[in-house]
This record gives C-alpha cells, structure tokens and sequence, in this order.
C-alpha cells in the first residue's frame, strides 16, 4: 500500500509489514509450527518478540545503520538495551523461546545477518546466527542475489 516492500497479496488481502505478514503466515500455516498458538505457554512470550521486534530492534538496527546513534544518547541506550536483550535471551537458550525456534527467530535472526555490520562482534550472535538459517532462507537470498536485490553493505 506505501508502495514498499515487504508486502505479498493472498486472496485478495493485501499484507505489508515484515511483523503483519509472518503473524498472517504462521497463523494461516499453523500446521508448520512456527508460533505457539492460542492457549500454549509460550505465546505471550513469542507475540512480545515479534512486537519488540518492530518497536525496538529495528530502529536500533536503521539508528545504527544511519549514524544516529552517535548523535543521540537515547538512540544508543535503546541500541544497547537490544543488544542486551538479545544475548541475555541467548544466554537461556539457543532461540529467542528458550528450545524452540519460531517466526521469532526468522525475522530477528535474519535482521541480524542482513545488518550484521550493524552490530557489535559477538559470538553468541555469530552463532544464533548460524543456527537459524534455514535452507528456506538460503533459497530466498538466492532469489534475491538473482533478482539484483542486495544485502547491507559490510
């Protein structure tokens, strides 16, 4: 609709929003097992996730990406506290859900490779990293390297 990318059209409906468009997914596909559903323990836990992930992470990302952050003592504080979060989570566990890999995941850890000179070396995101690239996403980075879309610049 704001003529930007991500948006995809399903029957009839049209969805823009990295967040929008992975909770759409996962709740039409729940079959796959990307989300706790409805009911289940964890979902409080996996909605505030994809929602800091909107508010918090990615203006970190884009603070970082732009040079914002040297210029606003606040920007840093909130890029810190992501950075924070992000490996305490890590430190629990090897998803941002302790065991279980989610959409959660795809769209933090994909963020992460996509802007990785955005944030600080660290092993603990090297490796989440890693673990999270899944051969669905290798796939797509193909079509995109193919299509001429490319990644942040190192």
């Amino acid at each position: 609709p704001d003529k930007r990318v991500p948006a995809i059209e399903h029957e009839g409906q049209m969805l823009a929003e990295s967040v929008a468009i992975t909770l759409y997914l996962c709740d039409l596909f729940a079959d796959k097992g990307l989300a706790p559903q409805p009911g289940d323990a964890q979902r409080g836990a996996y909605l505030t996730w994809m929602a800091w992930y909107a508010a918090e992470f990615e203006p970190a990302m884009f603070a970082a990406f732009t040079g914002e952050l040297d210029a606003s003592p606040l920007k840093q504080r909130s890029y810190d506290a992501v950075i924070h979060r992000i490996e305490s989570a890590l430190a629990k566990g090897p998803y941002m859900l302790g065991d279980t890999y989610s959409a959660a995941d795809f769209l933090i850890a994909s963020a992460l490779a996509f802007g990785r000179h955005a944030f600080p070396a660290s092993e603990a995101i090297d490796a989440y990293i890693e673990r999270c690239t899944r051969p669905a996403l290798v796939r797509g980075q193909s079509l995109d390297e193919a299509s001429g879309i490319q990644r942040a610049a190192a």
